[in-house]
């Protein structure tokens, strides 16, 4: 869908290029995007959060819980079924590593205190 996406915002665009006679800039396309949502049938109408979308973010995390460290296929695996890239799989459970580790270090500072 992303093309159908891209190929109904470009006619709107280019539509009220022709009605104001120049081109649009930043906020000329937000406009047009407020006036002219994408239609149910090429988007799902799901907010996009973080960059990813919270189906793929819910798959990644139900991951997380068994294996913090998946291996390079099924890293493969993880993307195909998200539909993100390898690359934002890995970095996805490399952050995801990264902020549990702050936490701990958190609560067993706090921890100490008590």
């Amino acid at each position: 869908h992303p093309q159908l996406q891209q190929l109904w915002l470009q006619a709107h665009y280019n539509e009220a290029e022709k009605l104001r006679g120049r081109p649009l800039g930043a906020v000329g396309k937000y406009r047009v995007r407020r006036k002219f949502p994408l239609p149910r049938t090429i988007w799902d109408g799901e907010e996009t959060s973080y960059c990813f979308k919270e189906k793929s973010r819910n798959t990644l995390r139900d991951w997380y819980t068994h294996n913090s460290y998946p291996s390079p296929r099924e890293k493969r695996e993880l993307a195909d079924a998200t539909g993100l890239t390898t690359t934002q799989v890995s970095n996805w459970f490399k952050n995801r590593r990264q902020r549990d580790r702050a936490a701990e270090a958190t609560d067993s500072a706090f921890n100490d205190i008590w």
